[in-house]
């Protein structure tokens, strides 16, 4: 896009004094909210830029900032503005979000800065139930609504604001709303969101439309667009390229803050996935859609040995569904005040001959005594339950944590032995908490693993997804190979976890309670 000079007509400096005016909230509450440059710019372009009529001519807006750009902030400015700063009547004012707590958001922005202006205050009516404001003697009104509405229809929408759009898949819904406001000779649509992981999706398409605009490619003298990205070529840990990425870099955006995100980044993949997507605006779209757990430098330096003194354990146990490989592993606090790791695996008699490449051969792994070799061509959960009861004769093993589906038989097993088994569940709610205590003891240096070789390989295979919130948990189907001792070792930590802190993380049941007993 060629260099363009900002707005500052009456219209643009209006909108800029009317936000001037607006108080800050939360923990810079009370102190006024005085635009950034790039906050200017883009509120000066969408009032100030104008037709050769004089009227305000954008009438389409995308927005791509990295987190902790003071968004909110702004989307509320245009909100207030766009409902009480204009004079205008009979103005409907949406925003859309994907659900009902990122909806609130934005509702709750404008609702504490209508609080904080006793001006403002007095002409409007806040009503926190529906998160609607209106304006009740210019028949105007604002409300946020997300994709659970039943309402999607009947609007007539001169300002429609899509919220955190990267999360938004249904398209239909912004049509049905969007097209609403035909009727309308001054109306604005407003894209905003930062980078995502999927490209089927209404702002990933808005996204291209913006980068072909932005390029020259295509022309559009109503619309206007910003984009806050670091190129794909661009350095990821030069300081230079965050602060031309972030524009709040070092005001709403703590630059301490980010440093110690990135210093995380270095050590573990995904978290440089999640740095680069929410930090750099880089959308993560890969043909498999996760990222690895774990480098392996930071891994080896836990690789002290186990002491094995005494302590008490807590076990994670994964089981092959058929064939391959099953893991059992021990995690206990050491005398030394670290966390032991005593990783082991089984494997079927006939993928012995048949597991050996030059990454990983399963007879000299054998040979060497960190597989174990149950019979045939299929797991043998006899002598896995067997052998189990046999550690813990050895071992002070205090629980077993194993997944809730499809180990009724060797849980029961076990339980007859007099061992304790819990259920622990794969998705987020329990691995998340479970994986990143485990990052943190990875990077804290607090493992002694040993070095074991199949546990090392498996954590090299390991992938992990991760949600909207940041939650991460172990995906099988998209990881390199086995990663059995990975998911035995995460259970274990988050068992060990609950007994310390006495917090349930979705485990701590038996594990019949969900499952029930399998007859055979």
């Amino acid at each position: 896009m060629a260099k363009r000079s900002i707005p500052k007509n009456a219209q643009a400096r209006a909108a800029l004094d009317f936000v001037s005016n607006l108080t800050l909230v939360g923990d810079a509450s009370g102190q006024p909210f005085k635009p950034l440059p790039f906050q200017r710019d883009i509120l000066s372009t969408i009032f100030g830029t104008l037709d050769a009529a004089g009227r305000r001519r954008i009438n389409r807006v995308f927005l791509m900032l990295p987190r902790k750009q003071a968004k909110t902030y702004l989307v509320a400015c245009v909100v207030l503005y766009w409902l009480l700063g204009r004079g205008l009547k009979g103005q409907q004012c949406l925003s859309i979000a994907n659900d009902r707590a990122q909806a609130g958001l934005l509702f709750d922005m404008c609702r504490q800065m209508l609080a904080a202006d006793d001006e403002l205050s007095a002409v409007t009516e806040v009503i926190p139930s529906t998160k609607r404001i209106t304006v009740q003697e210019a028949f105007s009104y604002y409300a946020a609504l997300s994709t659970e509405s039943t309402t999607k229809t009947g609007f007539n929408p001169s300002l429609v604001v899509v919220d955190e759009a990267q999360d938004i898949t249904d398209g239909d819904l912004i049509k049905n709303i969007t097209t609403g406001r035909t009727a309308r000779d001054d109306y604005l649509t407003f894209f905003v969101g930062t980078a995502g992981k999927r490209k089927d999706t209404p702002f990933y398409a808005e996204y291209e439309y913006a980068k072909k605009w932005l390029a020259g490619v295509v022309e559009n003298q109503n619309y206007f667009a910003w984009v806050y990205e670091a190129t794909e070529d661009a350095d990821w840990t030069d300081e230079k390229v965050w602060r031309a990425t972030m524009p709040a870099y070092g005001k709403f955006c703590r630059a301490q803050a980010v440093r110690e995100e990135f210093e995380l980044a270095k050590e573990m993949p995904h978290k440089e996935q999640d740095f680069r997507q929410y930090l750099l605006n880089q959308w993560q779209i890969y043909a498999d859609g996760a990222a690895k757990f774990c480098n392996d430098a930071p891994w080896m330096l836990n690789a002290g040995q186990p002491r094995s003194d005494g302590g008490e354990y807590f076990g994670g146990l994964d089981l092959a569904s058929v064939n391959d490989t099953s893991s059992l592993v021990l995690f206990g606090r050491n005398s030394d005040g670290k966390f032991d790791v005593l990783p082991f695996v089984w494997v079927c008699e006939e993928q012995i001959a048949k597991r050996q490449t030059a990454q990983f051969d399963y007879d000299q792994w054998r040979r060497a005594g960190f597989l174990r070799v149950t019979p045939g061509g299929s797991q043998d959960q006899e002598v896995i339950a067997r052998d189990i009861v046999e550690l813990s004769n050895k071992y002070r093993i205090k629980k077993v944590a194993v997944d809730r589906w499809g180990t009724n038989w060797i849980a029961q097993a076990l339980a007859n032995s007099g061992l304790e088994v819990v259920g622990f569940g794969q998705g987020f709610q329990s691995m998340s908490p479970a994986l990143k205590h485990l990052q943190k003891l990875i990077l804290d240096g607090l493992l002694c693993h040993g070095g074991h070789p199949v546990l090392r390989w498996m954590v090299s295979n390991a992938r992990v997804d991760s949600d909207a919130a940041g939650n991460i948990k172990l995906n099988k189907s998209k990881s390199d190979e086995k990663i059995d001792g990975v998911q035995s070792l995460a259970m274990a930590v988050g068992v060990q976890m609950d007994a310390a802190t006495d917090v349930q993380f979705g485990v701590g049941r038996s594990v019949y309670e969900d499952g029930g007993l399998l007859v055979l």
